[in-house]
C-alpha cells in the first residue's frame, strides 16, 4: 500500500496508512527531518529481495519489497518509520 501523504494548502490533508486513508489536521503535525543531515524532503525508494527457498515462510524462493525514504539533501537510505519509532543513531 502507498504511504506517501496527499497534501492539501493550510488545511487537513489525507494520508494513506495501513489501515486506509486517514484525515489530519496538518498543523498539528510535526515535520521529521533526516538523522544525519537534517533535511525535510524525502524520496520514496523501493528496494528489491530475493528471498532465498530456506528463508522462506513457505519453502519457496520469493521476491520481496522494501520501502525506504532517500533524503534530497544527503542522499542517505532509511526505512520508514513508525509513529514513535526513533531512528536509530548512526544509522547511515
Amino acid at each position: 500500500m502507498d504511504k506517501r501523504l496527499v497534501t492539501g494548502k493550510n488545511g487537513p490533508v489525507a494520508g494513506v496508512i495501513a489501515g486506509g486513508p486517514v484525515k489530519f489536521n496538518r498543523k498539528l503535525a510535526t515535520i521529521v527531518g533526516c538523522g544525519k543531515c537534517g533535511g525535510e524532503m524525502f524520496d520514496n525508494v523501493v528496494q528489491v529481495l530475493e528471498i532465498p527457498a530456506v528463508a522462506s515462510p513457505n519453502g519457496q524462493a520469493l521476491m520481496g519489497e522494501e520501502y525506504l525514504l532517500r533524503c534530497l539533501k544527503c542522499g542517505r537510505l532509511r526505512p520508514m518509520l513508525r509513529v514513535g519509532e526513533k531512528e536509530e543513531e548512526g544509522d547511515d
